[in-house]
């Protein structure tokens, strides 16, 4: 074939060196999700448990669990999949969080008084709050030194 097509044999080499890439990337991948799914043990039904157990420690310690149900209303607005989920995803889609937490919340609710008086904030609360936003800025120095600092990505140049 190379004598008498040589341009249809050295796209067809192309060709199969690439799906064999192909193929070997998509192994990994599966061993990679089959070893995150299986070997750690993660699976959506631990992630709803997960919530579950969240809203009872909540309740329990005097915060109100419906934080849970407005969290996952947020996530689901601001990165989607509310009401579906990928085959591979560990975690459930949003919407059936929200509906397990509403659940779980009409549950809770129907074991105490209708009123009660949930704690909003704290003052630990407003403490950790502070450090965490300490933490996470920049001084001046910093952000230069990142952004002298060498890196495979490539930036678009800034329009200035």
């Amino acid at each position: 074939m190379s004598i008498f097509a040589p341009g249809l044999f050295q796209a067809a080499s192309y060709l199969g060196y690439y799906l064999k890439g192909l193929l070997l990337q998509a192994i990994f991948q599966g061993m990679g999700l089959v070893f995150t799914m299986n070997v750690l043990g993660v699976s959506r039904e631990f992630e709803l448990e997960a919530d579950q157990l969240g809203m009872q420690y909540a309740w329990k310690s005097g915060y109100d669990p419906e934080g849970f149900i407005r969290l996952f209303d947020h996530m689901s607005q601001k990165e989607g999949h509310a009401s579906s989920t990928s085959f591979f995803a560990t975690h459930p889609a949003y919407g059936d969080r929200i509906q397990t937490a509403l659940k779980e919340y009409k549950a809770l609710s129907a074991t105490d008084r209708p009123n009660r008086a949930f704690m909003t904030d704290t003052s630990e609360f407003q403490e950790v709050k502070e450090r965490l936003r300490k933490s996470l800025q920049k001084t001046e120095k910093e952000i230069q030194e990142e952004k002298n600092r060498p890196s495979l990505k490539t930036f678009e140049p800034a329009p200035e």
